[in-house]
């Protein structure tokens, strides 16, 4: 029988009712077929796995196409077979309820909410007589179900489930056909309705409040970096009928990114020690403010085409079996100091000893983030580079939703800058007034390697020796500076400071200094003055008896200005005397009887007690280095100095031999050019130069004078009579005033004609002293002068003049005379005295023997020789006839060939009084001084 039924807004049965398929249909027309499986699928075939066909519908002819088959009387009797529909519908099955099969039979049936049409059942009768010998125990029937659709209010519903991710941005966001209307009873049609759009909660998680979008569909705009839950109110109106329908949306959390600012490049220095810097990663955040609640964490790598030993050299954590380098005294030796009282290490304790460094890195740690952002890390001891860090950023938020927990890759540059590395200083030795050129050697003092960037000139912070700033300094290269020192004595450590804060500021990790350092060792000597001459043996077997020592000793020099009166021997080991000093550029120029010279190094054999030899009787020394100037000269060398760019080299040698090629004959004169490096002849002299001895020479400007045991280069020239002239101007030499007679001249200085400090004219006078009787036609007793026309006379002396200095004025001589004679006065002078306009005066009361070598150092004179004794008598003691024969404690002090005394320091010549008494030097080692030859400063 066929049922009519209404449709239920509702399903009262549980769920536990079984499932069948079956189809539903809707009776109005043709067209509402098409519709109905069409709305049937979208609600409940979600996966159409089993294909089904149904007679549905009613024919009204035989031609008519229906749904795309053909209707016939054969065809379901005249009814309309659907064959493109394969859709499986799940509905709960109507079915017999067998409880009790003896009552009459009844149907049971869950309908479904508004759903409406027909449906057939089929069902089976069983007996129980069985199916034996054919008999038959089943029938069929087939009952039509109709579901007819009620009278109903239109209800919005709601096509999918929204679900929105959280934005990390502003954009609309647009979600059409959301919605849909079953109109119901009512008639309308569902495109007639328009739809309203309100929030009811959660308005905070839209910039832009959800409205509806060309009817059915949603328009909004979320806000960025928020989530919960949203509730919207949908109405949707047509004409007097309306439908309500609430929507939850939620906005589901999507991870965001974590967040952090990290510098693109880092700079620390070499040995900076373990370094900890807070907030190196800064505005740290793990995402939106919801995500306030995880935990970041930083990773750190190396690239991977990075070299591996470049990394692990840079930062190798291995542990250091060497002593680490730092300036406190339990750390270092005085040795690392001044040799003196004064401590020129720099109080940083990350100062870099080129002495102490190590080639292997260890002591480092490798570099951390921590999740507050602070950055650790340690390089390793002595190591500098470059490398590239890998930074990742994670948060604990995970990846859901195409959520993001990594922030990253970040490279960071890094560069270790080295330490700037002081390698040694040239020349080793200077004066102690300091305003000469030192160049210290070494590495890093300015390149983009060590500093980071170009320049043309990298700046200095600070450059020092013995703890004292130099006067100026210039960057020269990334291994040269130059140095102008302040006046001081004794020696020193090397310091060099670098600091490249300005500009850099946000790239370096810690401090931004660096600071090398060269133990006073191996560092700069500031002299007052050189000298050389000849040791007494220690025992029969000392084979090295030539004397260079230094005042004042390093090891306790005092000050400048008020320096202690010490001597140091220098590290030269030289077979006999030293009988010539002088200075060039830095270097100091030996010459004397010696065959060989070398330098002392440490070592257990014979061999090993020498180095760099020097042959020829001249070489000269920076205070490290050992040249020889060619290879030499054939004879003893008896005076060097300075002229023009030339070492002037006299004595009693025949040949000068350069290091390649064939000997010079230059006879006694011979000229070493300081910027070729080789032996030369003057312009305007002959072959063969001076035949004879060569004792003493001076220079002013361009004129040069020399002394000595000669007449004239040939037969042929002109006499010159133990002295003579070269002019550099005209490349001419000439006799001075007819020379000297009756012995030979063994010192000559010339000064400027005016009582000057600075002279500011060219012309000069000359002082010649030694043994000779007459200068010219003027009776001259070992001593005279040359004003640039004539000889005149100095007094005279009763022995012999073996040297002479000028000081303000004043024309100090040495020798073997003991009484000095003037227009005025004849007095006792015991082998020193000075002159000054036309009267001798003693020097206290002389020394006690021969005077062969003098210095100016202002305000103080440097005397050396060959005595034992200074002597300045008291007025209360009794005075002995001679400083050799002085025996009261009171009028002598005991000496060892060299003292010093010193005048009144003031700009008027006329006052320059001598002060206070002699100061005898005193050597290191107790070594007993034969004869000092030469006395020289470094100026």
């Amino acid at each position: 029988k066929t049922l009519a039924l209404a449709a239920l807004d509702e399903i009262p049965i549980p769920d536990t009712v079984i499932d069948s398929h079956i189809d539903v249909v809707d009776f109005r027309g043709l067209d509402a077929t098409s519709r109905e499986r069409d709305r049937l699928e979208e609600l409940f075939c979600h996966s159409c796995f089993q294909s089904s066909s149904r007679c549905i519908g009613i024919c009204t002819d035989t031609t008519h196409n229906c749904l795309g088959g053909a209707c016939s009387e054969s065809n379901c009797q005249g009814q309309c077979v659907d064959s493109n529909c394969s859709v499986t519908l799940r509905t709960r099955t109507p079915q017999f309820d067998n409880v009790n099969p003896h009552l009459l039979p009844y149907v049971q049936f869950q309908l479904k909410p508004d759903v409406w049409g027909s449906v057939e059942l089929r069902v089976a009768i069983i007996d129980s007589g069985g199916t034996a010998a054919g008999g038959s125990d089943t029938s069929f029937g087939v009952v039509t179900l109709s579901i007819e659709r009620t009278q109903s209010t239109p209800a919005v519903f709601v096509r999918k489930q929204l679900r929105l991710l959280e934005v990390n941005s502003v954009f609309p966001q647009i979600v059409p056909h959301l919605f849909g209307v079953d109109p119901g009873s009512s008639g309308e049609d569902e495109e007639s309705f328009e739809y309203n759009v309100t929030t009811i909660s959660g308005h905070e998680l839209f910039l832009e409040p959800a409205q509806s979008y060309r009817g059915p569909g949603i328009f909004f705009v979320l806000q960025p970096f928020l989530s919960g839950l949203a509730v919207l109110h949908v109405q949707a109106v047509s004409g007097t009928f309306s439908a309500t329908t609430i929507i939850n949306v939620p906005v589901v959390p999507v991870n965001d990114p974590p967040l952090a600012v990290i510098p693109r490049a880092l700079w620390v220095v070499e040995d900076a020690g373990r370094l900890s810097i807070p907030r190196f990663a800064s505005n740290l955040s793990a995402g939106a403010a919801d995500e306030s609640w995880q935990r970041l964490s930083f990773g750190i790598t190396f690239p991977l085409d990075e070299p591996r030993d470049a990394r692990a050299r840079l930062f190798s954590s291995r542990s250091c079996d060497h002593q680490e380098q730092c300036a406190a005294d339990g750390c270092i030796t005085p040795d690392w100091k001044d040799l003196g009282a004064h401590n020129s290490v720099p109080s940083q304790s990350n100062a870099h000893f080129f002495s102490a460094e190590t080639f292997e890195g260890c002591g480092g740690v490798i570099p951390s983030i921590d999740r507050t952002g602070t950055l650790t890390l340690q390089s390793a001891r002595d190591q500098h580079g470059s490398t590239m860090l890998i930074v990742n950023l994670t948060d604990t938020g995970g990846k859901s939703f195409g959520g993001i927990d990594t922030a990253g890759p970040f490279s960071i540059d890094v560069k270790v800058l080295p330490q700037p590395r002081i390698t040694g200083v040239s020349p080793r030795i200077g004066p102690a007034r300091g305003n000469n050129p030192v160049t210290i050697f070494g590495q890093h003092f300015g390149s983009v390697y060590s500093r980071g960037y170009v320049s043309g000139n990298y700046a200095l912070k600070s450059v020092s020796i013995g703890g004292r700033e130099c006067m100026e300094h210039f960057f020269v290269s990334d291994t040269e500076i130059l140095c102008y020192p302040s006046a001081g004595l004794g020696k020193g450590s090397l310091r060099v400071e670098i600091d490249d804060t300005a500009g850099q500021d946000d790239w370096f990790i810690g401090s931004s200094n660096r600071i090398g350092v060269l133990k006073a060792s191996l560092g700069y000597q500031q002299i007052l003055v050189m000298v050389g001459g000849s040791l007494r043996a220690d025992t029969p077997f000392d084979e090295h008896l030539g004397l260079l020592s230094y005042v004042p000793s390093p090891a306790s020099p005092g000050t400048y200005g008020a320096h202690n009166p010490t001597s140091s021997l220098s590290d030269l080991l030289i077979s006999t005397s030293v009988l010539a000093l002088s200075a060039a550029k830095g270097k100091m120029y030996i010459g004397g009887s010696f065959a060989t010279a070398s330098v002392r190094v440490d070592g257990p054999s014979e061999e090993e007690q020498g180095s760099h030899p020097a042959r020829g009787r001249i070489f000269r020394f920076d205070g490290e280095e050992l040249e020889s100037l060619g290879n030499g000269a054939n004879g003893d060398v008896h005076t060097i100095f300075p002229y023009q760019h030339y070492m002037v080299v006299g004595g009693t040698f025949s040949e000068v031999y350069p290091a390649n090629g064939s000997p010079v004959a230059s006879g006694a004169l011979a000229f070493w050019d300081t910027i070729a490096d080789t032996w030369v002849t003057l312009p305007g002299t002959p072959a063969g130069g001076f035949n004879g001895i060569l004792l003493s020479g001076a220079a002013f400007n361009e004129h040069l004078y020399v002394g000595g045991r000669f007449d004239r280069f040939a037969a042929s020239t002109s006499e010159f009579q133990g002295m003579a002239h070269y002019d550099h101007g005209k490349g001419t030499w000439s006799a001075v005033g007819g020379g000297v007679a009756g012995g030979d001249v063994h010192a000559i200085v010339a000064v400027c004609a005016l009582d000057e400090i600075d002279c500011t004219t060219s012309r000069h006078v000359v002082y010649a002293g030694g043994a000779f009787s007459s200068a010219g036609n003027v009776a001259a007793s070992r001593i005279a002068k040359w004003d640039g026309n004539r000889w005149s006379n100095v007094g005279s002396l009763n022995g012999d003049v073996h040297t002479l200095a000028y000081m303000r004025g004043w024309l100090y001589a040495g020798g073997s005379f003991t009484v000095a004679e003037d227009a005025s006065n004849i007095q006792v002078v015991d082998h020193v005295a000075r002159w000054r306009a036309g009267s001798w005066q003693a020097i206290l009361s002389g020394v006690s023997s021969g005077v062969y070598a003098l210095q100016a150092n202002y305000p103080c004179m440097f005397v050396g020789g060959s005595f034992d004794k200074t002597c300045d008598a008291d007025p209360d003691a009794p005075k002995a006839a001679s400083c050799a024969e002085e025996e009261h404690e009171a009028n002598f002090q005991v000496a060892n060939g060299i003292a010093s005394v010193c005048v009144l320091d003031s700009d008027d010549f006329d006052q320059q009084e001598l002060t206070g008494s002699w100061t005898s030097i005193i050597t290191d080692g107790g070594r007993q001084v034969a004869k000092v030859r030469a006395l020289a400063t470094l100026a």
